[in-house]
C-alpha cells in the first residue's frame, strides 16, 4: 500500500479491469433480506487507514457515519494485523454507535480480499439481526471465493513461476501436500483458518488449479514444493 497520490492513481488505473459490478451483483444475489453491503478499497496513509467506497447498496450517509467512529477505525486496523489477514465482526451491543442513522443495524462483518498487486478490497456486510459464527464464516468464504473467481475470469493473474508464490502461500501449500486440513494448518502455523484458506486459494489461483489437491500436484511437478 502506498500513500503517494500519484502512485495511488496508478493503482486505481491498474485496478480498473476488475469486474466490480459483477462482484457486487454476486454479493447482492447471495444476501438475505435485511442485509446490506459496501465494497471499498483500503489505503494506508501516514496516520491512518482510509476506506474509499467503490459500490454499495445502502445509503452513503450510513457508511460515512460508521467510518466516523474511532471503534470502526480500530476494526479496520485489525483486518491486516500482522499475518492475521481475516474477517472482523462487530456488534452494536459491543460498541458505542451513538447515531440514529444506525438504529436498524445490529452488526457488521468486514471481509478483506487482496489482488496480486497488494491492493486490498474490503467488503463490509450490515445486518439487522446478529449473525451466527456459521453465517459469518460462510459470508467470508463466499466473498473470498467470488473475489478470486472474478480476478481469474478477468485474466489478471500471471502465469505461475516459483517466485510468484509468497512464503505463506508456499508454507500452507506444503502442509496441504502433507495431507493437513485448513484447521490443522492453522494450528501449526499460528494463523487463523480463514487466513490459511486465503493463502491456499491465492496459491490455487496463481497455479491455475481448480482446488488445493490440483495445486499441490502442479506445484510438485513444477518443483515449487
Amino acid at each position: 500500500m502506498r500513500s503517494s497520490v500519484a502512485e495511488r492513481r496508478r493503482d486505481d488505473i491498474a485496478a480498473d479491469s476488475f469486474p466490480l459490478d459483477e462482484f457486487a451483483a454476486g454479493i447482492a444475489a447471495r444476501l438475505d433480506q435485511g442485509m446490506g453491503f459496501c465494497v471499498s478499497r483500503l489505503y494506508e496513509d501516514e496516520e491512518s487507514y482510509i476506506l474509499q467506497e467503490l459500490t454499495s447498496n445502502i445509503d452513503r450517509n450510513v457508511c460515512e457515519t460508521l467510518r466516523s467512529f474511532s471503534w470502526h477505525d480500530e476494526k479496520i486496523a485489525e483486518l491486516i494485523d500482522g499475518d492475521q489477514f481475516r474477517a472482523i465482526y462487530w456488534s452494536i451491543d459491543e460498541v458505542d454507535a451513538g447515531d440514529d442513522a444506525l438504529k436498524e443495524i445490529r452488526c457488521g462483518l468486514l471481509v478483506p480480499c487482496a489482488d496480486n498487486a497488494g491492493r486490498i478490497y474490503v467488503t463490509e456486510y450490515f445486518a439487522k439481526t446478529e449473525l451466527s459464527e456459521l453465517e459469518r464464516s460462510l459470508l467470508a468464504n463466499d466473498t473470498l471465493l467470488d473475489f478470486m473467481g472474478k480476478l481469474r475470469a478477468a485474466n489478471r493473474q500471471p502465469a505461475c513461476r516459483a517466485g510468484t508464490l509468497s512464503k505463506k502461500e508456499l508454507e500452507c501449500l506444503r502442509w496441504a501436500a502433507d495431507g493437513k486440513t485448513s484447521s490443522e494448518i492453522a494450528i501449526i502455523t499460528g494463523l487463523s483458518e480463514h487466513t490459511v484458506n486465503h493463502y491456499l486459494i491465492f496459491a490455487c489461483n496463481k497455479l491455475n488449479a481448480v482446488n488445493r489437491a490440483h495445486a499441490v500436484a502442479k506445484a510438485i511437478r513444477a518443483g515449487i514444493i
